[in-house]
């Protein structure tokens, strides 16, 4: 495809991102199929399991994957080849190879604290977003529920 279109080369860097990306995503939806089928508990704000749901489990892969597959990738397998590009190595500076592992170590440990943060472990979602088996539920005191909790998972 590259010698039919050549502008295709720009595209190189992003090869190897969109094939972790892919890979990623599989691996996260292969071993949490049972949460995509049969769902994840849910609790309320009292701590008190409500049922299973699938729309939160759906939901808590998505979240995994976007942040485990999609934006954890970005700082090792980006970062130091753009890092890399624009530094000038000097005489008796770090050889070449000292210097890449430096810069993907700093990326791949600033990248997962950051990419855990970004969805919360645990998720608030709104009864009406979930199956309608959730819609009219109350609380010990009669109150209405209109939030449940459920954990996304790393």
């Amino acid at each position: 495809m590259v010698q039919v279109y050549p502008r295709l080369t720009a595209l190189g860097p992003f090869v190897p991102y969109v094939a972790v990306v892919a890979a990623g995503t599989c691996n996260v939806a292969f071993t949490r199929m049972d949460e995509i089928q049969n769902g994840v508990a849910v609790i309320d704000a009292e701590g008190k399991e409500r049922g299973r749901s699938v729309s939160a489990g759906k939901l808590a892969v998505f979240k995994t994957v976007t942040t485990r597959s999609a934006f954890l990738p970005i700082f090792p397998l980006l970062i130091p080849p753009l890092a890399l590009s624009m530094t000038s190595l000097k005489p008796g500076a770090l050889p070449h190879s000292m210097l890449s592992l430096v810069v993907i170590t700093v990326s791949i440990a600033t990248a997962l604290p950051i990419a855990l943060a970004i969805e919360p472990p645990q998720m608030a979602m709104e009864v009406s977003s979930l199956e309608p088996e959730f819609h009219d539920l109350k609380d010990s005191e009669g109150n209405p529920v209109t939030i449940l909790y459920a954990s996304k998972g790393l």
